[in-house]
């Protein structure tokens, strides 16, 4: 069956959350995002599902997505680790760089909704 998560003007982890509810519950999924970002993050979460994973442009700055369990339409199983390792990419810097320092001073990332900070500070 195929279902349609209409996911745009929601924060991250929302877009990415929804979807895999969906994906879990339906052979394809249709994905209305409007930012990169949720296009990103849904994409390394097709990886992860062995889904097969498509990106359209829509009017408005909208991106459709499209997930298909593989298997569920007949198609042959993908090697997850093959695809993750084609959608890695090196980044190499410009000039040499210092050490990096992350400090995080709090068990949350961000102000205002303690449940996103939460989910946030595990990803």
């Amino acid at each position: 069956m195929k279902t349609t998560v209409d996911a745009r003007g929601l924060a991250c982890p929302q877009p990415v959350l929804l979807a895999k509810k969906a994906i879990a519950e339906n052979e394809e999924v249709i994905v209305l995002v409007d930012n990169e970002i949720a296009v990103e993050n849904i994409r390394r979460l097709a990886v992860k599902t062995a889904c097969g994973f498509s990106v359209t442009e829509k009017e408005g700055g909208v991106r459709e997505i499209g997930l298909v369990r593989i298997g569920a339409t007949g198609q042959a199983p993908v090697d997850a680790g093959a695809v993750a390792a084609e959608l890695t990419c090196a980044i190499v810097p410009e000039k040499e760089t210092g050490p990096i320092v992350v400090v995080l001073s709090d068990n949350r990332m961000g102000r205002g909704d303690d449940v996103l900070g939460d989910v946030l500070i595990r990803a």
